[in-house]
């Protein structure tokens, strides 16, 4: 599974335990309408089939990483950089789709907006059985986006494509579970710029909703935004982020 080739994408797409999803996805991308792109499948400790079906796809364009350790989501990311062979990163999540013009479309707009350093899109939302349930949305300006950076930067994390100079910069925090990508985004904001294309290009499974995990998210996301507020104004602000957040998570329950 190794290409010589230097891709201008590098696509991002640790995986555990995803042996019924996995093949769609990967099926997805080698759709795409652009084609010079490798694919990295970062095994993060899965101990079902999942690695045997990344193994069952012959294209030179997807390489294997990652072991039978359980590292978890950040430190995969961190290590699919590490590896990066090409200008751009994009991400892609094993149990979703990717429409065949999204990394087209995505890779267009980064040439075009030079300023941009990660751009993103609607995601079309479907079931277990691919039906569509509906949709998700965001604001697709820069200033818009970081509008409330202590409540949400709403920057779906699957559909992300960015420079890799941008990803080897700021990187994940492998301390940060579950909320990565907003932390990232909350970390890099002053000296970055975010976009999205309005276009539904990512495909986002909605199953089982678990209460525990997204109650558990949106507390380690509150917490890393707690640790960068001080002074009299940090504590009003943080008063105001606790109620909200918590004002939330009594409508997730």
């Amino acid at each position: 599974m190794e290409n010589n080739a230097k891709p201008l994408v590098s696509i991002a797409m640790p995986f555990h335990n995803c042996e019924r999803t996995i093949g769609l996805a990967i099926r997805s991308m080698l759709l795409q309408s652009y084609e010079n792109f490798e694919l990295l499948a970062c095994n993060d400790g899965s101990t079902d089939r999942s690695e045997e079906v990344v193994r069952s796809f012959t294209d030179p364009r997807v390489r294997l990483l990652g072991d039978r350790r359980r590292m978890r989501l950040a430190v995969r990311l961190n290590q699919c950089i590490n590896h990066a062979r090409g200008t751009y990163l994009a991400r892609m999540d094993a149990d979703d789709i990717s429409t065949p013009s999204r990394l087209a479309e995505q890779v267009h707009f980064l040439r075009e907006n030079r300023k941009a350093d990660v751009v993103s899109t609607f995601l079309l939302v479907f079931n277990g059985d691919l039906h569509a349930l509906g949709k998700m949305t965001a604001p697709c300006q820069h200033e818009e986006l970081i509008a409330r950076p202590y409540r949400c930067i709403k920057l779906f994390h699957g559909a992300w494509l960015g420079r890799i100079e941008w990803f080897r910069r700021f990187r994940y925090d492998e301390s940060c579970e579950l909320a990565q990508d907003q932390e990232l985004l909350f970390r890099a904001r002053g000296s970055s710029t975010y976009a999205v294309i309005p276009k539904l290009l990512y495909g986002y499974r909605q199953e089982n909703l678990s209460l525990s995990r997204m109650l558990r998210s949106r507390y380690l996301r509150t917490r890393h935004r707690l640790k960068t507020l001080a002074g009299p104004s940090g504590f009003v602000r943080g008063a105001a982020l606790a109620f909200t957040e918590s004002a939330k998570a009594c409508i997730d329950c």
